[in-house]
């Protein structure tokens, strides 16, 4: 039997959406489920995409254009999580990596693990007062 999609899944479909159409208010207004949770990861991350762009940037071992869209989805929402949501951050690097495909699993989980090791001196670093 098949599991239902998590909140995370539904918020990475939703940002899927959004990127292929420009319409965020549209994409949420006619989403089927929709929780603060969702809500919250869904604007932060569009709100956010520059200074968590800059963290993928600080952490990935590979040039930033060179990243597949999905896995740059991926690693926005998971960041996202880290730097500005309370979730614990063991929970945030496992759960992104569970949904990433097998190819990029190790990707995902080392540029998380370098950004929660990090986090203080990557928020300083992009003046983070202002949304991107």
């Amino acid at each position: 039997m098949k599991k239902p999609p998590t909140e995370r899944q539904h918020a990475l479909t939703l940002l899927k959406q959004f990127h292929h159409s420009g319409r965020s208010n549209a994409v949420l207004a006619e989403a089927a489920y929709v929780t603060p949770f969702i809500t919250t990861l869904f604007y932060g991350v569009i709100e956010r995409r520059l200074t968590l762009d800059t963290a993928v940037r600080r952490y990935a071992n590979v040039a930033f254009d060179k990243i597949d869209p999905d896995t740059l989805l991926l690693l926005r929402t998971g960041l996202y999580q880290l730097y500005y949501m309370r979730e614990a951050e063991h929970a945030v690097v496992s759960e992104t990596v569970n949904l990433s495909p097998h190819k990029t699993k190790g990707f995902i989980n080392a540029v998380l693990r370098s950004a929660v090791r990090d986090r203080t001196a990557c928020l300083a670093e992009v003046n983070d007062d202002q949304p991107a």
